[in-house]
């Protein structure tokens, strides 16, 4: 009989991240597994949002791994969709469409202004779209930073 192998969707192996020296993550170890939902709390600058960013991908860490279904995770980007808490990770001076077309131009999102407005319709954003992002109240902001992470249609 073959040994039954369950994947799991994310795991971390002795994961740290130091920022100037200072560890902000220090050899963390976790799995998630499948159909499980996780909430991350603590304090201000206990490395929250640094976990996500390197489970997404967006940075790496300085020791450990993040697999994806047993892979590593910055060849399985496509899979996450992530929505930071900083409304800075978009362009101040580009419209809410033209951020949505760079950053589907970075994932290579096949009919990119399709699915863009698509998306647009379903946030009821079609008639804001051309506006400068810097414009937007915060609600809006983070409608922009939701249809991103889903642009490129992860998992």
């Amino acid at each position: 009989m073959l040994p039954l192998v369950i994947m799991v969707p994310v795991k971390i192996t002795n994961l740290s991240k130091y920022f100037n020296n200072h560890s902000v993550l220090n050899k963390i170890n976790l799995s998630i597994k499948s159909g499980y939902m996780l909430g991350l709390t603590g304090s201000n600058g206990c490395g929250k949002t640094t976990l996500l960013k390197i489970i997404s991908g967006l940075i790496l860490p300085d020791e450990g791994t993040v697999e994806i279904f047993g892979q590593d995770v910055n060849y399985e980007k496509h899979l996450i969709g992530f929505v930071p808490s900083d409304e800075r990770s978009f362009y101040f001076q580009l419209t809410g469409r033209q951020n949505l077309e760079f950053f589907g131009s970075l994932y290579k999102v096949d009919n990119l202004k399709v699915k863009i407005d698509y998306l647009l319709s379903h946030f009821n954003l079609t008639d804001t779209a051309n506006i400068k992002y810097a414009n937007y109240s915060s609600g809006t902001k983070q409608k922009f930073q939701i249809i991103r992470a889903l642009l490129h249609t992860p998992s």
